[in-house]
């Protein structure tokens, strides 16, 4: 008799930023990008030829389980490095070649230790963090909603 093993789970993974300790356990969702072709259309007698054009990455979106504690750096890890992008209060931001990260995301497999598949995510840097909805009623946790532009995807 052939042998099951448990389908992939959405809740395996870790993200991590290298150079940056930030703990890949915060992450609460983690959406990669969208990889789109570009479709070119050319004439070739009594009908039209598709090939692919330009690849276009979507962005990366994700959400960070906000925590408390003295000197806590995951927490400002996305605004710090937002206003490495374009300070407002500077009017300017850093050369591109210093801002961009890299993400690395491992989906893992049924036993949370080995890897089943690794996206890495080069030139991504935050277009948008969303503000705080904060609200004496509720009790879930605080989450920090980003989204990340995206120059280039690797699936390894």
């Amino acid at each position: 008799m052939a042998s099951i093993t448990n389908p992939r789970k959405n809740f395996q993974y870790s993200v991590s930023f290298p150079g940056h300790p930030i703990n890949q356990m915060l992450f609460q969702e983690f959406d990669t990008p969208d990889m789109d072709f570009e479709v070119k259309e050319h004439g070739d007698s009594n009908y039209l030829v598709k090939t692919a054009g330009q690849v276009k990455f979507g962005t990366v979106k994700l959400k960070k389980l906000l925590t408390t504690g003295i000197g806590d750096s995951d927490n400002n890890f996305f605004f710090n490095w937002g206003l490495m992008c374009q300070d407002a209060m500077t009017g300017g931001g850093l050369p591109p070649s210093v801002y961009w990260r890299t993400c690395i995301v491992h989906e893992l497999t049924e036993d949370g230790t080995g890897i089943a598949n690794t996206w890495e995510i080069t030139d991504c840097w935050p277009s948008k963090i969303n503000g705080m909805k904060l609200d004496r009623i509720k009790g879930e946790n605080s989450l920090e909603d980003v989204e990340l532009q995206v120059n280039m995807v690797d699936k390894l």
